[in-house]
């Protein structure tokens, strides 16, 4: 999944249709990063990935911070979330996001 969805050409794309992208540093390591794009006024988390030996130390937050102030006018953000992923749900809790539904999502040839 990860060379058919993340691969440099589909990031490529991404960016020129209008997503913007964001990493963390830590030192001198990549340790995360996230992307996020405008949509009807609505704000879309696209990825927000942080490694886990380094969770925990407010990287996500600062991720996820970043991408609400480059886009100051959205008043509303939205996100999928795999429903296996229990930890990336609790973080997103933690910063007071509310699940509003349950979406079958197809990511590539990939469904969850």
């Amino acid at each position: 999944m990860l060379d058919r969805i993340y691969n440099l050409k589909n990031l490529q794309s991404e960016m020129q249709s209008g997503h913007f992208f964001f990493s963390a540093m830590l030192d001198t390591h990549a340790v995360g990063y996230d992307s996020a794009y405008q949509g009807n006024g609505v704000l879309w988390l696209k990825k927000l990935y942080v490694l886990p030996e380094v969770q925990g130390q407010g990287i996500g937050k600062s991720l996820l911070s970043a991408v609400v102030k480059a886009f100051p006018s959205c008043q509303e953000i939205r996100l999928l979330v795999n429903r296996d992923n229990l930890s990336a749900q609790r973080f997103y809790a933690q910063q007071h996001f509310i699940q509003t539904d349950e979406l079958p999502v197809q990511m590539g040839d990939y469904k969850f």
